[in-house]
């Protein structure tokens, strides 16, 4: 017997798509507001001082005027619009369509296996939407950039491009008419991104909202004879990718991901987690509830349990692609290592002097974990287990003799991110203008470490448990450079910043090679580069230097200050 799902799949993708034809309206009228209030501030300086007889407005006629800097402020003034109300829209769109998809989508496997009493049972009460799935969901558009991030780009590239375009257009003398023609072009292309990422978020939200559903109904169906199985369905038309339309038809368990012809693999469309893969794509997936024998019988594979072995690490691939590191049935923890006794085997923090940080505008109440080795701070309860602070000691302990001679370890704060609204998925951060490393006292175990800094293949540098700890010293290190280069040369911390920048940027210009980077440090390294954030190039290869070449030659680039 089959249970068939895709009937409600339709009727919730009609509601969702009929959200976002919604919001996409939205956006189309903003852009519209906005050129049009952008054509009426260039019509009032091109009346106002420019030449009647040609209509041309040059940058010496507003200067003349004294008007050149209120011309460029009135026009990018009016870009506000496009930043965080836009954000708003397309963050609350994609919200309710995960919401809608996931709660339809369990009420549909309710709906189906009403008539079956052993499913009844085990469908009886309602999957729960939790905050935290609905935040995930939303906060990761394109692969491990933020919705705000990607708007904080999309919004810099427009004020970026419209400020060229008039610098351009006033040098060159041009017309009223070509002016707005070319603001006009500008506008257009950055409303079409805007509803690429409506579609591709939209999309995203449907096929994690079902697909999550879909995960939790594999577990309950474990043992009982019944599996969820899904199938790809590409639109197979022109638009499709080649590696999409390849994966047309094929069915899995729901538990199991697709592999596309280029090697990425996902549990459902859209998280690939490779740009490339995810975005405008629209592909779907059906759903389906049937025997084990009906599964098999059609080619189907049954997942394997991997047996346990005692005192083990496991490398646990989740739904998601990302990696999850469980220890197995031992969770004895040796005391010695490499033949020595740890004394982090009985470290147990005690505490003294309270304070207050501030970061950001936020304040924190802290207290000095006095026995520590270092200037560590926290949070975190003493009538706690306090393991993220012993893991925190342990990291420290560990990197000290790898550092630098002239390297100093910062005052240290462990912080419950979620607690003090902080970013919960961060794992830490340098704050340098207090000149404090703060980390997430959420990664409390070696193994949600390990499982940050493998979420994805080639994401960081380092993939150890002291990658974290070493990236942030990385920014340190990054901040320390400048400061004494600025000493040395007796020059203000900005023109030491760019003196440093401009150093790094040399040197990989002097590659000649667009990835050079990806290819040879990071991801996360590269989207520092792409973006202009030297300091997260320094970082990573801070916290790679002693195992990759390219790292150590570049961390020597900021060393050579010294000589200054």
């Amino acid at each position: 017997m089959q249970y068939d799902l895709w009937h409600y799949q339709v009727q919730l993708r009609r509601i969702a798509a009929h959200r976002e034809k919604g919001v996409e309206a939205e956006i189309r009228k903003a852009y519209q507001d906005v050129l049009i209030e952008l054509q009426a501030i260039l019509g009032k300086y091109y009346a106002g001082y420019g030449d009647p007889e040609t209509s041309v407005l040059t940058r010496g006629d507003l200067q003349a005027a004294g008007q050149y800097k209120n011309f460029l402020e009135d026009v990018l003034s009016h870009l506000d619009g496009l930043g965080e109300p836009m954000e708003r829209k397309i963050r609350k769109t994609v919200e309710d369509t995960y919401t809608t998809c996931y709660t339809g989508m369990a009420a549909a496997v309710q709906q189906v296996t009403a008539g079956n009493a052993t499913l009844q049972s085990l469908f009886g009460g309602a999957l729960a939407v939790t905050p935290e799935t609905v935040r995930y969901i939303v906060e990761y558009p394109i692969p491990k950039l933020t919705l705000s991030t990607v708007f904080q780009r999309r919004r810099k590239q427009i004020v970026s491009d419209i400020q060229k375009t008039l610098a351009v257009g006033l040098a060159s003398g041009d017309s009223y008419t070509k002016m707005a023609g070319r603001i006009a072009k500008i506008l257009g292309g950055n409303e079409k991104k805007a509803r690429t990422i409506v579609r591709t978020e939209a999309n995203r939200a449907i096929s994690r909202g079902f697909q999550d559903v879909a995960e939790e109904t594999a577990a309950l169906l474990d043992g009982t004879g019944y599996v969820d199985v899904k199938t790809w369905r590409s639109m197979l038309d022109g638009d499709v990718r080649d590696t999409h339309r390849h994966l047309n038809g094929k069915t899995v368990h729901a538990l199991e991901q697709f592999e596309s012809k280029s090697g990425a693999k996902a549990d459902c469309p859209g998280h690939f987690g490779v740009a490339e893969e995810d975005i405008n794509c629209r592909c779907i997936l059906v759903y389906s509830i049937m025997s084990e024998e009906e599964f098999v019988a059609q080619g189907g594979t049954l997942p394997k349990k991997s047996p346990k072995k005692e005192g083990q690490l496991q490398l646990i691939t989740e739904s998601d692609g990302t990696f999850r590191i469980k220890k197995a049935d031992s969770d004895l923890t040796s005391i010695r290592q490499n033949g020595q006794f740890d004394y982090m085997a009985r470290f147990t923090p005690k505490y003294s002097d309270r304070a207050t940080f501030t970061s950001g505008g936020i304040k924190m109440n802290v207290k000095k974990v006095a026995n520590s080795n270092f200037q560590l701070y926290t949070d975190v309860d003493a009538d706690r287990k306090n393991k993220a602070v012993r893991l925190v000691e342990k990291t420290l302990f560990a990197v000290k003799k790898d550092l630098p001679d002239s390297f100093e370890i910062p005052k240290v704060a462990v912080i419950d991110f979620p607690k003090h609204n902080l970013n919960s998925n961060a794992i830490g951060g340098y704050d340098s203008k207090t000149g404090i490393l703060y980390l997430n006292s959420v990664y409390d175990t070696t193994e949600k470490v390990l499982e940050f800094v493998t979420c994805r293949q080639g994401w960081f540098a380092n993939t150890t448990i002291n990658a974290p700890v070493l990236h942030e010293l990385g920014h340190k290190f990054y901040e320390d450079c400048i400061k004494r280069l600025a000493i040395s040369e007796n020059i203000s911390y900005n023109e030491s910043k760019k003196k440093i920048d401009s150093r790094i940027f040399d040197y990989i210009e002097g590659q000649k090679n667009p990835l050079f980077i990806k290819s040879k440090l990071s991801l996360y390294a590269h989207e520092g580069w792409q973006s202009g954030k030297f300091t997260e190039i320094i970082a990573e290869c801070f916290s790679a230097r002693t195992k990759n070449a390219v790292a150590a030659e570049m961390i020597a680039l900021l060393n050579w200050s010294d000589n200054l």
